[in-house]
């Protein structure tokens, strides 16, 4: 008996050390779990910090860019006013030199009419004489008098007022001034015509638009698929402007670069948006010279921002004699509509694929200028092939108070205009009133741009 109780005492005594381990085990565990949670919750909240860190960078980044965007446009805005200055004094002194000449031709005319009165006068006067001196004769009885001027009868006449000379003068005068009218109509419509202006064997072919006052926005052609942002229709007065035949290619803007060592804001600040034939992707080798497709030199460029288009134009005002520039919102859609007397829904055609390079399912990308159908002006790739930047800010309700005489967009904004559609998006976007936008900065492989040019 004593040995059982002996033994059911070691065994409890063991069982009560296993329990006694296995508690410990369990406490040892807890403390484990809780110093994990805790190293965890420490990790989480270092990362959470770096995030922050990275978003205050970023804003940073982006503030500063804003401030240089900022500043870069408010010297874009007093260059442009500079410029308007001087056009507004050389037309005022073209004013002044036109009212000059025609105060001095009033003043020979009224000359030349005193002088003809006076010489009148002289000659009545003269008459005068002539028939005193002719009836003191005939009282003297001196005899006849010889005839004048071919008319024995002159005494009894006076002087005819010469209609035949004056009709004639007239006559001449209005020949003279139809034979200048015309010579000068004739001048203009010879000087406002295409041209291809050649800059160090970089041709650049301008298309002369004819201003006029057409329908912008959502027009009865475009049906159902008008935006928001389109609407209301309203009536636009555009002057005459030049604008590119084609939009601007990868071997023009290749000039441009070899010339200046320009960078573009893809190959300086992280590349740009490609398209992967699903969604949108930051690639930060993505540039100009690598849009993620293969181009040809006569390829549109693209991967440009606003600002690099910017200075693209700079540079050409630099070593052209003429003005380029982005063509305004309101020139872009009127160049694309063409002529008033058709209209169409898409750049020259009611059948997109005639005019146009726009989604495919497969290898979509650009196309080389001028392979479609163009406009009724001579314009291609208006509607697809890349979107093109235009010079205006974006509002989407702008239509609403737009300018009626040549618009140029609001005031200040944070997007630019692009206008067109390109190789990667459907029907609906390359119609010639939709209307789209992107930050200046912006820049993807379906974004180009097409030049246009002042008088």
């Amino acid at each position: 008996m004593l040995e059982e109780e002996q033994a059911r005492i070691k065994k409890e005594e063991e069982k009560k050390r296993l329990q006694e381990e296995e508690q410990k085990r369990l406490q040892e565990e807890v403390q484990k779990q809780l110093q994990l949670q805790e190293e965890e919750q420490a990790r989480i909240k270092n990362e959470e910090e770096q995030k922050r860190l990275q978003d205050e960078e970023q804003k940073r980044i982006e503030q500063e860019e804003e401030q240089k965007r900022l500043m870069e446009e408010q010297k874009r805005i007093e260059k442009v006013k500079e410029q308007e200055r001087i056009q507004e004094e050389i037309q005022k002194r073209i004013v002044q030199e036109k009212e000059q000449k025609r105060k001095k031709e009033e003043q020979k005319a009224r000359i030349e009419k005193e002088e003809g009165q006076k010489r009148l006068q002289e000659e009545e006067q003269k008459r005068v004489e002539d028939e005193k001196k002719l009836k003191q004769i005939k009282k003297s009885g001196e005899g006849e008098l010889p005839p004048v001027q071919g008319n024995s009868n002159f005494k009894d006449k006076k002087p005819k007022f010469p209609w035949k000379k004056v009709f004639f003068g007239a006559t001449v005068l209005a020949v003279t001034l139809y034979l200048l009218n015309t010579l000068v109509t004739t001048k203009q419509n010879k000087t406002f015509s295409n041209f291809t202006e050649t800059i160090d064997s970089l041709n650049l072919e301008m298309i002369a638009v004819k201003g006029g006052t057409f329908d912008m926005g959502c027009t009865d052609e475009q049906g159902s698929d008008c935006n928001k942002d389109e609407k209301p229709k309203h009536t636009v007065t555009v002057s005459d402007f030049y604008i590119g035949k084609c939009p601007i290619t990868v071997a023009q803007f290749r000039k441009f670069v070899t010339a200046t060592n320009y960078r573009t804001e893809a190959e300086r600040d992280g590349g740009g948006h490609i398209w992967t034939g699903s969604k949108w992707e930051i690639k930060n080798d993505a540039n100009w010279r690598n849009p993620y497709f293969t181009q040809t030199e006569n390829d549109p460029v693209v991967l440009v921002s606003w600002n690099d288009a910017q200075k693209y134009v700079e540079w050409l005002n630099q070593v052209s004699s003429k003005q380029y520039r982005l063509p305004t919102e309101a020139e872009w859609e009127f160049a694309a509509r063409g002529v008033k007397s058709k209209v169409y829904k898409y750049s020259g055609s009611n059948t997109l694929s005639n005019v146009a390079w726009y989604y495919e399912k497969k290898g979509g990308k650009t196309h080389p200028v001028g392979r479609k159908s163009p406009n009724k002006l001579g314009i291609f790739d208006m509607s697809g092939n890349v979107w093109e930047w235009c010079r205006d800010w974006y509002n989407r309700v702008y239509y609403l108070n737009s300018s009626k005489k040549n618009p140029t967009g609001p005031e200040s904004g944070t997007r630019r205009v692009v206008r067109g559609g390109s190789w990667n998006n459907n029907a609906e976007y390359c119609r010639v009133s939709y209307r789209d936008s992107y930050h200046p900065g912006g820049r993807s492989n379906s974004i180009g741009f097409r030049l246009a040019c002042s008088l």
